[in-house]
């Protein structure tokens, strides 16, 4: 079975956040004789928090180990039978972190280990100073070269459908075919085009809230919609939220919420 009581919102984003590695940082490369010695440096301000160090002795062997500060923070967060996490911790993480501990250390330890993330992830979540800004929705810079491929694949079929060569069911598969491949396309392109260290990107990729589909729609397109019977509509949403909806394209993404909201009151 799952856990059912797992860290959540800004408890797994300052987990994230006090885990990440940051190319480039303040002290990169460094060497440690242990732990302690790490954490002196960081609070004399020698060496930043997500800087990749190495630190002798850091393994159950003894040998030296590539992490960070940050690291050995949320580490000391833990019982030492669930020692060494030298890895990003996203939810995933915490929630097989949060398995573990039942398994082997039982409830009370567990509960006791809970309330440690939690005071650690609302300290580093604090710390950071995130913040979203319109310009951290950044359009990606292949979308219009994306659409240009969609839309001559899309006349394609059209125009195998007015010579008959094909039926309306077919063009209609192709077309949403096309669609959902081109907006796969832009979110992967936004994905790439997105600050690896920026509010958004780290939001969405610890697990904490949101995720690269509804980046998407923010930076990216809104893509294909559902009509009142629940079929995929064959007429894309090419604009995102940024960029702002046309007033077709605004008809169009009522269709889903108001179904939304009549599922909600009839459930």
């Amino acid at each position: 079975g799952e856990p059912i009581t797992v860290p959540s919102l800004d408890m797994v984003f300052g987990c994230y956040y006090l885990t990440v590695i940051k190319a480039g940082a303040r002290g990169e490369g460094k060497i440690f004789s242990n732990f302690d010695e790490a954490k002196l440096a960081y609070e004399l301000g020698i060496i930043d928090l997500c800087a990749e160090i190495e630190v002798q002795g850091g393994d159950k062997q003894g040998e030296r180990i590539k992490t960070t500060v940050g690291r050995i923070l949320f580490n000391d967060a833990l019982p030492p039978q669930l020692r060494f996490y030298n890895e990003v911790v996203d939810k995933a993480v915490l929630r097989t972190l949060v398995s573990d501990c039942i398994r082997l250390l039982g409830n009370e330890t567990t509960a006791a280990v809970l309330d440690n993330l939690k005071q650690l992830g609302f300290s580093y979540a604090t710390k950071s100073g995130i913040s979203i800004a319109m310009n951290d929705i950044i359009e990606p810079p292949g979308k219009a070269k994306l659409l240009k491929e969609a839309d001559k694949l899309v006349s394609m079929a059209e125009d195998q459908f007015n010579r008959g060569f094909i039926t309306e069911d077919e063009r209609y598969e192709s077309v949403v075919q096309v669609w959902m491949e081109t907006t796969d396309k832009v979110t992967e392109d936004v994905s790439q085009s997105l600050d690896r260290y920026g509010g958004i990107y780290m939001m969405a990729t610890s697990g904490a809230k949101g995720n690269i589909s509804q980046i998407r729609q923010l930076a990216g397109m809104r893509g294909l919609m559902t009509d009142p019977s629940g079929k995929i509509m064959d007429f894309p949403i090419r604009s995102s939220f940024r960029e702002g909806l046309s007033p077709m394209e605004y008809f169009i993404s009522t269709h889903g919420a108001r179904k939304g909201l009549a599922d909600t009151a009839l459930r």
